[in-house]
């Protein structure tokens, strides 16, 4: 069985894009017996050739007439070539000529109608597998894969009705050739990098030269007046002879470039690392590979996209690799890189937001929005590789978002990259219109799009705190937390944050479409929390949300009706609704302090029962507040049995003060500090 975890083109991740894939115009096979050819056909598709493979096994079929396997093998072929047409045609066949038994041509067959815009058979196609495979555990991973298929095809022509209000631009034949364009890369506003093997030969390469063949490099295009034009090869100490290199990144100062270089290992895999080249007063220094935390030597590491962890500045690489305890196939990663100790961290998978069981790659983050852009293909989507954004950081994210037609088309569309400007953007697709060397969707060409009408919404306010039960002041160096509500997330996910100037003033971009929650904060302070949806704009304007700061007591507050059982710890259920209502609220809404939760006696009892009497009461609120998910390093339980009397344990006469000694009675809380929150961590 093809296991399709481990189905994904090399033309995308490994950079193994054709080596030969184009002999088949001078192949011939004059003079050979079947077995001869078959074994010229695997051995051609196990080195990646599809091209030469297709021909062969073609060659093949036409001595053996029937021969179910290798029409199916000729099927696989076509797909890993990308001619979708001839992989539907080839898989019918497979289908066909196994009698209605192959399910997996079934199941390929549906997916290449798919990819060729043909949403009812493949939906057809789709339900007739899932309905066959039923109890077929060796058909248990496509099985898994039917929920988006079918999906997509349900949603697709809908998303092609209602397009997004963008204008899309194949850039011309100075950028693109006939073969792959990858990664683009916005140094400004007219100024774009790519990678790309600029040649339009079909035959590039020979087994035996291992240093002048040709390989992808950085280049530059320039834009004037609306058209783009190739400027040649970008300069630096980046591309080398003989070596794939792609995939650039630079760090939010523009002093740190990663990017990515491919080779073949000692077993003849291509294996690819990320590089960094450090920028001294305008020399860049010779590239070094990444660590091996990072590039784990026995697998693929590439297409770095850098970002800044939110709380410590540290730089983020997020990347794509298949190295073990993924989610399956390709899937996205990342390392912080600390900047006091010069090292990068293990790397950490970024989630089930982003991963699927499929294949995540070519990633792209927008630092001003906050935003992973991805390409998927095991998310809903029109077929291939589409294109998602989700929002938030490390693997903390929002729910996917395919970000819809016509960046996304029914065959595979990646490296989605925004422009300077935000108004512009580029991605690549091997959509029909490409610039192609064999079949019409081939090959990888850089696209440019515009979006059309694009609402910039800018929040803006005055945040003030209070003095006195009258007086308020402007709030200097106030922090403003940006969140966005995913429905499908019980707590809004982080997005970015601001200060106040020294008159309380604020502003801060925000996007379109969204449900936010508006945070501030301040030492000294509660926080003061608004919300904001814009999902009703349609024009660019400012947004005012103006906030008050109030004061944290100095003193300690009594928590009232907090009861326990006479002589004991535990909490009587109507303890647990006033701690509901007080303490346990405000630590939620103030999810950075740290409170001291004090349990004090009257003098009944000797001092020290009443000490360790306090003490475990103080836990019980303690461990309360942990089950209900505070965390411990927020809370300090502190017994002081009968030391802190507010009122006297006796009258004047000796005899008991009732009233006062019930008052001592009391549960108190503090708030002595806040956690220094040095890096935001999640469990998936």
């Amino acid at each position: 069985m093809i296991d399709i975890k481990k189905c994904l083109g090399l033309f995308v991740i490994l950079f193994q894009f054709f080596y030969s894939a184009y002999a088949a115009d001078s192949l011939s096979v004059g003079g050979y017996k079947p077995g001869q050819i078959k074994r010229l056909a695997k051995g051609a598709a196990k080195q990646g050739d599809y091209g030469s493979a297709v021909y062969y096994y073609e060659q093949y079929l036409k001595q053996v007439h029937n021969d179910p396997a290798i029409t199916f093998k000729l099927a696989e072929c076509y797909r890993n070539y990308r001619d979708y047409i001839k992989a539907e045609e080839w898989y019918l066949k497979a289908f066909e000529h196994s009698k209605n038994e192959n399910l997996i041509s079934l199941y390929y067959l549906a997916l290449m109608q798919k990819m060729n815009e043909k949403y009812k058979e493949a939906s057809e196609n789709f339900a007739k597998f899932k309905k066959r495979s039923s109890g077929r555990s060796e058909l248990k991973p496509y099985v898994k894969r039917l929920k988006f298929d079918l999906a997509g095809c349900d949603t697709a022509n809908k998303m092609i009705a209602n397009p997004t209000k963008v204008v899309i631009l194949h850039m011309d034949t100075s950028i693109n050739k006939i073969h792959i364009e990858a990664s683009p890369l916005s140094l400004n506003d007219s100024l774009l990098m790519f990678a790309s093997l600029r040649t339009n030969k079909k035959e590039y390469m020979r087994s035996d030269d291992t240093v002048n063949f040709a390989v992808r490099k950085f280049y530059l295009a320039e834009k004037h007046n609306e058209t783009w034009s190739y400027k040649g090869e970008y300069q630096g100490p980046f591309n080398q002879a003989g070596v794939n290199t792609s995939n650039g990144a630079f760090s939010p100062d523009g002093k740190r470039f990663y990017f990515t270089r491919c080779k073949k290992n000692w077993e003849g895999k291509m294996i690819c690392a990320i590089y960094l080249s450090e920028n001294d007063n305008g020399t860049w220094s010779e590239p070094q590979p990444l660590n091996e935390l990072v590039n784990n030597p026995k697998y693929t590491s590439t297409q770095p996209t850098i970002a800044v962890e939110s709380l410590k500045k540290n730089e983020v690489i997020y990347f794509v690799s298949d190295r073990p305890k993924g989610k399956g196939g390709m899937d996205i990663w990342y390392t912080i890189y600390d900047a006091k100790k010069k090292t990068f961290r293990a790397p950490k998978n970024a989630g089930t937001k982003v991963n699927t069981a499929q294949n995540e790659i070519t990633p792209y983050y927008d630092l001003d929005k906050h935003t992973l852009f991805f390409s998927s293909e095991g998310w809903t989507g029109l077929g291939g590789y589409d294109i998602f954004q989700v929002r938030g950081e490390l693997n903390k994210f929002t729910s996917p978002v395919n970000v819809g037609y016509p960046v996304n088309s029914s065959t595979d569309d990646l490296y989605y990259a925004e422009g300077k400007n935000k108004e512009e953007g580029y991605f690549v697709s091997n959509r029909k219109g490409s610039v192609s060397a064999k079949n019409p969707t081939c090959c990888d060409d850089l696209y440019s799009f515009k979006k059309l009408n694009y609402v910039r919404i800018k929040l803006q306010g005055f945040i003030t705190e209070q003095e006195d039960s009258v007086k308020t002041i402007p709030s200097r160096h106030a922090t403003i937390h940006i969140y966005v509500k995913d429905t499908l997330e019980p707590n809004p996910v982080y997005i970015k944050s601001v200060t106040t100037d020294e008159n309380g003033k604020y502003n801060i971009d925000l996007e379109v479409g969204e449900n936010y929650k508006i945070q501030v904060k301040k030492d000294g302070f509660y926080a003061a929390d608004a919300e904001l949806s814009t999902k009703s704009y349609i024009t660019s304007q400012s947004v005012t949300t103006d906030l008050v700061l109030k004061p944290t007591p100095k003193e300690p507050i009594v928590l009232k009706n907090i009861y326990y059982t006479f002589g004991k710890a535990d909490l009587q259920p109507s303890a647990t609704a006033a701690i509901d209502s007080t303490i346990l609220k405000v630590l939620k809404e103030n999810d950075d302090i740290k409170v001291e939760i004090s349990s004090h006696t009257d003098s009944k009892g000797s001092d020290q029962l009443n000490m360790n009497l306090s003490q475990k009461r103080a836990e019980s609120v303690v461990n309360y507040l942990i089950n209900k998910g505070i965390s411990k390093d927020r809370l300090v339980a502190k017994g002081y049995g009968e030391t802190n009397p507010l009122y006297p344990n006796k009258n004047p006469d000796g005899s008991d003060n009732v009233e006062g000694m019930e008052k001592n009675r009391r549960t108190e809380f503090k708030i002595i500090g806040t956690i220094p929150l040095t890096e935001i961590e999640y469990e998936d």
